[in-house]
């Protein structure tokens, strides 16, 4: 090559860019003149870069800018080959990444991966491969080359098996005559070789510009320009001497690789001695002196232009960073002025995409987030994952409530996923597709309830219609037969049907199919056989090729304020620049080995002819390119660093800030701390409405509502002052006013009195457990009994306690009426051991009689079966125990004669009821309003105390033990068995005249026999049995007179405070999440926030 190449070498800020664009300017300028268009080209390193090259030269030639041929290395290639004879297929980065994966699988199966045979599937070896080979290409190093050097150092099995896959793939691309990304420059340098000039015919000048560096390809693409064109001027950062040797080590090697190709020369033309541009001087200190020899570099007074800042967190680094651009705008700058470059955007997006709109920047983000993270796509492998893990509930729901899912959104869609949902709770089934749609099915049919049946149904139609969509997924396709497939079930599930032709939807879905049918043109070779995919390894292949793959990026705000990673900034003019992000982690940038090769072995590579990168160059890298960002700011350069890391321990700025910084004087005060916490924003830093709205709250509750009468006349702030206000409204009633309010549960509007009035009408009949419940926390019945808010069943094998709590009561009621006769018991009664084994024999039957779904559930009763019996085998213990104490106190051994008693109407239907039917309700209160009260009485014993005929009542519990006493009658919290003895003693369930000995709770697991209504126990009772008292029953049911019409009177008024007695309440209630009890605790004594319902009893201190 003969080309000559003019090179301009100077520090930033030298005006190396305005010189050469006034040239340009000339040679278009000429070229319109004279109707030769055509005749100029500028390469730039990057797409902003030349948008910025176009923008300046309108300038200079009046706006009127015609074919400015002003290109990327990679479009002036893609150029040469698009006018080119050579028949070669460029390969999108999704069919490379195929290719790629493809060979290695070859090689895998062949044996001749066993190094990496164990990685060789992840998508992590293959994106070091990758890199790899793309950084070998650039070096045109090619695979003979890296074996050759390998072999020099001792060929490792590692060796040998990148060096195979390497050459595999350059054999498929060039056999196949594709190329990919570092191809393209190969091709279109051999296109050159062959003087394929057909896209730029008649180049008189070729600028060269914002380069650092370039790989070996691009050194001869550059050779041919300059022979082909008439001028060649290339510029370099850079300058004379040894001074900073090491910041522009890159740049100077340049020259030297150049003149294998050309001649070069210093710049000749208009303006070759260039001068330092007027920038503020500190800009103009960092530009000459940033890191130069410290010792030798004197400290400069003045940092005009230059501020260093650390902010508190990164949120609190982009607050800052939209306060100080707000102020910039007030002030009149252009926003197309501003600049916001970060190391990586990727790290920032979310934040800027946050804060800058509601701070009302103009925005120009250029950032886009993988096509993975696409709605509708992110929905399409929640559905290929719900397949593949084989119908999970949790999975399921998501994609039944899936707002892609619309064939499933009918007006009756919202119902019909709930029951589907609800059927499969209740039936708990919550994986296992095939089990799913059987258990359905039977219930549908065998269901022993009818709304039950109609619910099976209705999921039975939903999921069918689900399973017949997903059948083809559970098949083997080709790719290409996969993306038809997936085309047809997007159809189908009518997946697109809210999004109209421009919506992203549409795009993303259409870049799926897209990508799947590109990488299936390259998934079989020819003359092999065609690859079969299972959905495991589509998904794994699909996954794969939407996260390397971003969605389109977002139209460009014209005029918004840019915000960039560093590398596209480097070499943009920018007046305002705000580097932020400078922490310690960010620059130098640390790249760990790259778990192929290390450091070491890099270098021995090089020593053998290679030119890969190692940790001295990536430095130098480095520094180059915090060099060149900084260097862009003409008029204001702000440096800015979190000193608090999102984890909150504290965090240093990059060295390279201390490098800045070290220019300086210390009085510079260049340096500034923004670490405030505060929640509330000074005026200075009021961003948008949240902050007005906050802010206009602080100052109105310090006396000055200005500013929030101000928010509230704004349209924009109108609504959310109102809700501020309303919220305000509602602390005060929660935490400034005494005693329970309407926040707190309090309902005092007339139409909920409405609406409780027929909820509780004085016809209602309330039970035990409703009344407890609501004396224990009122809150909570008003959740479940009143809105009817109740925790989910587990979805998963779970017992049924309520399900297990009546077996065991209605087995206890038949193993003791087996012994009576003529509704007598027997004289003696019947031994532990022998209740033990009837109680198991009941037990037995009574589960095995019930169908099970399957196998497994088959095994749980058995289980269930075995528990049970161990349960009766204490119950038999506790008998004994029990009878021998009642024998060394009463006359005739109290015994059951009467189970599962019903009193009142319409207890439970369906339930058994002992000794001739209900009785009638028990009723409490003043006549006119009085309670109405049933339920049903597990167990009454009868015996007798010398002459007096006396009874027990006994409620069984499966639970662990309580302590329970008369004194929590007052409470609310123990009503069940004094209600019970109550109705026994008033319909005369034990006889007439039986005097209550004792009501008890029966617990199974441990205790038995444990009195609920405790009394002082008997003197001289050698035995430990508790009875009750005469004084003590009718004081505990003077308290049940008083309390239940109390507890009824507060249901009916709207009483349902917060408050519960229980401190550890939150620990066990499914309610936790929602209830504010902790906050009511936390108030101060004065605000009296308790709920009593006796205030005049005995039994009221607060816990």
């Amino acid at each position: 090559m003969s080309g000559t190449i003019e090179l301009v070498m100077a520090p930033a800020g030298a005006g190396k860019t305005s010189a050469l664009l006034d040239l340009y300017a000339v040679s278009l300028r000429q070229a319109r003149s004279s109707l030769q268009l055509g005749t100029a080209l500028w390469l730039a390193p990057n797409l902003r870069e030349t948008f910025q090259i176009c923008q300046r030269l309108s300038q200079r030639l009046g706006g009127v800018l015609v074919e400015p041929q002003v290109l990327t290395f990679e479009d002036f290639a893609k150029q040469i080959l698009e006018r080119t004879a050579q028949p070669v297929t460029p390969l999108a980065p999704g069919q490379q990444r195929t290719l790629l994966r493809n060979i290695v699988r070859r090689l895998r199966d062949a044996a001749e991966l066993r190094h990496f045979g164990p990685i060789a599937d992840s998508a992590g070896f293959l994106d070091l491969v990758q890199s790899f080979i793309a950084e070998l290409k650039r070096a045109e190093t090619w695979p003979d080359d890296l074996a050759r050097a390998c072999a020099e150092r001792g060929a490792s099995a590692r060796d040998r098996e990148l060096t195979r896959i390497y050459s595999e793939y350059q054999r498929v691309l060039l056999e196949q005559r594709w190329f990919d990304a570092e191809g393209r420059f190969w091709w279109a340098r051999e296109s050159l070789r062959n003087e394929a000039w057909d896209a730029f015919p008649c180049l008189e000048l070729v600028v060269v510009d914002g380069f650092d560096d370039f790989n070996q390809i691009q050194y001869e693409i550059l050779g041919h320009l300059a022979e082909r064109a008439g001028r060649l001027v290339l510029s370099l950062p850079g300058e004379p001497g040894e001074r900073r040797a090491d910041l522009f080590a890159k740049s100077r090697r340049v020259p030297e690789q150049l003149a294998r190709h050309a001649r070069v020369v210093d710049w000749q033309g208009p303006g070759a001695t260039l001068s330092v541009e007027q920038r503020p001087a500190g800009l103009r200190k960092i530009s000459s002196d940033l890191f130069g020899n410290v010792r030798e570099t004197p400290r400069q007074a003045s940092a005009e232009g230059l501020e260093i800042v650390a902010v508190a967190g990164q949120r609190g680094e982009v607050q800052w960073l939209a306060a100080k651009i707000k102020q910039l705008l007030l002030a009149g700058e252009d926003p197309g002025d501003i600049v916001v470059v970060f190391r990586d955007v990727a790290d920032y997006a979310d934040l800027i995409s946050q804060v800058f709109p509601a701070a009302g920047l103009p925005l120009d983000l250029d950032w886009s987030p993988s096509l993975q993270e696409a709605p509708v796509l992110r929905a399409l492998l929640k559905l290929l994952a719900l397949e593949l893990a084989d119908w999970p509930y949790d999975q399921l729901q998501d994609v039944l409530r899936s707002p892609f899912l619309p064939f499933l959104a009918a007006p009756s869609g919202e119902w019909k996923i709930s029951g589907t949902l609800g059927a499969l709770r209740r039936l708990q089934v919550g994986e296992d597709r095939v089990r799913i749609l059987d258990s359905l099915a039977r219930e549908e049919e065998q269901g022993a309830r009818e709304g039950f049946r109609r619910q099976a149904s209705v999921a039975l139609e939903v999921l069918r219609s689900l399973d017949d969509r997903l059948q083809p997924l559970r098949q083997r396709h080709t790719l290409k037969q996969w993306g038809i497939e997936l085309r047809k079930l997007g159809s189908q599930l009518q997946f697109l049907r809210w999004g109209g032709d421009d919506s992203p939807d549409v795009e993303h879905w259409k870049r799926l199919l897209e990508s799947i049918f590109a990488a299936a043109k390259v998934d079989t070779l020819p003359g092999e056989a065609s690859r079969i995919l299972d959905l495991t390894a589509f998904v794994r292949e699909l996954t794969d090729l939407l996260r390397r793959q971003e969605q389109s990026p977002p139209s460009a705000l014209a005029g918004g304020i840019r915000v960039l990673s560093a590398s596209e900034v480097r070499n943009l003019d920018v007046p305002w620049l705000f580097f932020a992000g400078l922490n310690e982690q960010s620059f130098p940038r640390r790249r760990s080995d790259d778990c192929l090769y290390g450091e070491v072995e890099r270098r021995q590579l090089n020593d053998s002819g290679l030119q890969l990168g190692h940790q001295s160059l990536r430095t130098q890298e480095e520094m180059l390119l915090f060099y060149r960002v900084c260097t862009r700011a003409t008029r204001g350069l702000t440096l800015l660093y979190p000193a608090v890391s999102p984890e909150g321990s504290p965090l240093t700025c990059s060295p390279y800030v201390t490098a800045v910084r070290d220019l300086f004087e210390p009085q510079a005060a260049l340096q500034g701390l923004e670490s405030e916490l505060d929640p509330v924003p000074s005026l200075q830093r009021i961003l948008g409405a949240s902050d007005l709205r906050v802010r206009g709250m602080y100052e109105a509750l310090e006396g000055k509502p200005g500013l929030l009468a101000l928010a509230a006349d704004h349209p924009l702030t109108r609504k959310s002052i109102v809700r501020t206000l309303q919220a305000a409204d509602l602390n005060t009633l929660r935490f400034h006013t005494p005693g329970f309010t309407p926040a707190d549960g309090q309902l005092a509007q007339p139409a909920n009195q409405r609406w409780l009035a027929k909820l509780f009408p004085q016809s209602r009949q309330f039970s035990a457990t409703h009344l407890e419940q609501y004396g224990g926390c009122p809150f909570r019945f008003f959740l479940e009994r009143v809105l009817r808010i109740e925790p989910l069943p587990a979805i998963e094998f779970a017992t049924d306690h309520g399900e297990r709590g009546s077996l065991i009561h209605s087995a206890f009621a038949e193993l003791h009426q087996r012994d009576l006769e003529d509704g007598e018991p027997p004289a003696n009664p019947p031994q532990g051991e022998e209740l033990a084994r009837r109680f198991a024999e009941i037990i037995r039957r009574r589960i095995t009689e019930q169908p099970q779904a399957d196998r497994l559930r088959e095994a749980l009763a058995e289980v269930e079966i075995e528990l049970l019996t161990e349960w009766g085998e204490e119950y038999g213990r506790q008998w004994d125990k029990h009878i021998e104490r009642c024998r060394a106190t009463f006359s005739e051994v109290p015994q059951p004669v009467l189970f599962e008693k019903a009193f009142g109407e319409s207890v439970d239907p369906e339930g058994p009821s002992s000794g001739g039917g209900a009785a009638d309700v028990v009723r409490l209160g003043k006549p006119g309003c009085e309670v109405r009260l049933g339920g049903r009485i597990d167990r009454i014993d009868r015996g007798r105390l010398g002459d007096q005929s006396v009874f027990f009542v006994v409620d069984y519990k499966s639970g662990s033990k309580k302590s329970l006493s008369r004194a929590d009658v007052a409470l609310g919290t123990n009503l069940q068995l004094p209600l019970y003895v109550l109705a026994v003693q008033e319909h005369g369930l034990a006889g007439e005249g039986a005097q209550v000995a004792q009501a008890a709770f029966w617990y199974l697991k441990e205790g038995g026999f444990t009195p609920g209504l405790k009394a002082p126990r008997q003197r001289g009772s050698k035995t430990g049995l508790d009875l009750l008292g005469a004084e003590e029953w009718n004081e505990a049911r003077e308290d049940l007179g008083r309390v239940v019409p109390r507890i009824v009177d507060g249901m009916r008024q709207g009483e349902f405070p917060v408050y519960n007695r229980d401190d550890h309440c939150m620990t066990y209630c499914p309610h936790r999440l929602v209830c504010r009890v902790a906050q009511v605790r936390a108030l101060d004594d004065r605000l009296q926030k308790t709920f009593v319902l006796l205030p005049d009893s005995d039994a009221v201190a607060p816990p």
